[in-house]
């Protein structure tokens, strides 16, 4: 799992490859998970 990966090279350097233009800087908790090479974006519950 990345969370907010600022840009697609972050990603890379984990072995994860993300289109271009799919790292972003907010909101807090977006995440994308990686499940057979296929990254899917998603948001991650505030704990309370």
């Amino acid at each position: 799992m990345l969370l907010c990966p600022p840009n697609h090279l972050t990603a890379a350097n984990v072995g994860v490859t993300l289109d271009r233009g799919a790292g972003f800087g907010g909101p807090p908790g977006r995440a994308y998970l990686v499940a057979d090479g296929e990254p899917v974006l998603g948001q991650v519950p505030e704990a309370g």
